[in-house]
């Protein structure tokens, strides 16, 4: 939880003392359901491995939609995927 929330704080803090980058983040992504899946097991600490067992899916499939949805929300890595989606209200960990 404490490197999520590092994640989400440094993601934050860019946004508010920075200024935007050209390629900032869309405010209107539109992530499938099973990329919102996945950040929202990723949120809560799970591996591709243990979503894949969750899910029915493979590991790979996993890390597929873990990319797209990083791509989509102009990010790299899976941690700054979530804050993102955090941030965004697009996905709600709990």
């Amino acid at each position: 939880h404490v490197q999520l929330f590092a994640a989400y704080f440094l993601n934050v803090a860019q946004h508010i003392f920075m200024k935007p980058r050209p390629k900032a983040a869309p405010t209107d992504v539109a992530l499938t359901p099973r990329e919102r899946d996945c950040l929202s097991w990723v949120a809560i600490g799970k591996s591709s491995w243990e979503i894949g067992q969750v899910l029915g899916i493979t590991t790979a499939t996993v890390n597929f939609h873990l990319g797209n949805a990083a791509i989509k929300l102009g990010v790299r890595g899976r941690t700054c995927a979530v804050a993102q989606a955090i941030r965004l209200g697009l996905i709600n960990p709990a």
